[in-house]
């Protein structure tokens, strides 16, 4: 069978795939996913037998289509594409190219650059949290940031596009920052409980972030029959938050960060993003003059603008 999509160049490490499909309009889709584990950018060369037409790079979270550098070559179409760790993209051939903006790569350098200045009394945003086979669930609030740009005419003219770019904050934040207010662990039936406030505190101190829930470590076997829940009331950087799980689960205590945002400029939903890289066009709703964008849920910081 012959391959879906051939690597002219570019090293794929084995974790490169492609799906190959064909829409009701007869164009060619491809699915592509690069499921290399490190966050290093990879630009590869691939050709797509029997393709025709421009390739064009669907985004659905970031709203935008995009174009890549193509030609025709032997029985298909060879295309450029660089792909972030864990990155996929969609890719459809149209009959046409349409002039749609170049897709960005880890070496574009934008026109201009302009720093959101952070507005401070942003509201901030709560979301549901809950650990695994958790039996209740905690409102947590969120990171919010908000800021303000001012754009004149002049940078937005000739076609450019505008992106919101910014980087993602540590992990984690400082360990110094948690406190373990009570912890319990108690059976579901009321036949017994103990407080394990110490040891949870204990093990927070050490650096942990994850408390399984095993009888052999939060107070010995319980007795037959009775299943036995831990409950911990937490305060982490001024927020309260309570969660409560069942022998052999676990809870997390402060979830790991995601590289993941939603984007809104003034006050419109622009799109966002899952993994690299951190930008989502917002040319569409950007204006001249002053211009107010938030970035939620997790924290970011260098939030600015770049023109292409």
């Amino acid at each position: 069978m012959p391959p879906v999509l051939r690597v002219l160049s570019g090293e794929t490490g084995g974790w490169v795939h492609a799906l190959r499909r064909v829409d009701r309009e007869r164009r060619d889709v491809l699915f592509i996913a690069n499921q290399n584990t490190n966050d290093a950018a990879r630009a590869f060369t691939f050709h797509a037998p029997d393709a025709s037409g421009a390739p064009e790079v669907w985004d659905a979270m970031r709203g935008e289509v995009t174009a890549v550098p193509w030609r025709k070559e032997g029985d298909g179409v060879s295309f450029d594409l660089t792909l972030e760790g864990y990155e996929s993209a969609l890719v459809r051939f149209v009959k046409r190219d349409a002039g749609r903006p170049a897709r960005l790569t880890s070496v574009s350098r934008p026109v201009a650059t302009l720093p959101v200045l952070p507005d401070a009394s942003a509201d901030p945003v709560v979301y549901p949290v809950a650990p695994d086979n958790a039996l209740t669930v905690s409102q947590v609030t969120g990171s919010v940031f908000q800021g303000v740009v001012t754009v004149s005419p002049e940078l937005l003219a000739d076609g450019r596009n505008a992106y919101l770019v910014c980087d993602m904050e540590g992990r984690h934040g400082s360990k110094d920052t948690l406190r373990i207010l009570k912890a319990t662990y108690a059976a579901i039936d009321g036949a017994g409980s103990a407080d394990v406030t110490r040891f949870v505190s204990e093990r927070v101190r050490g650096g942990a972030r994850v408390v399984p829930v095993l009888p052999s470590i939060l107070g010995g076997d319980p007795a037959y029959g009775h299943v036995k829940t831990l409950t911990v009331e937490y305060e982490d950087d001024g927020k309260r938050a309570t969660v409560s799980a069942r022998d052999g689960a676990r809870i997390t205590l402060r979830p790991q960060a995601e590289t993941a945002a939603a984007v809104r400029v003034n006050g419109a939903y622009a799109g966002g993003f899952i993994g690299k890289p951190c930008r989502v066009n917002i040319t569409r709703h950007f204006q001249p003059g002053s211009n107010t964008v938030r970035v939620e849920p997790f924290g970011v910081q260098n939030v600015r603008v770049e023109t292409y």
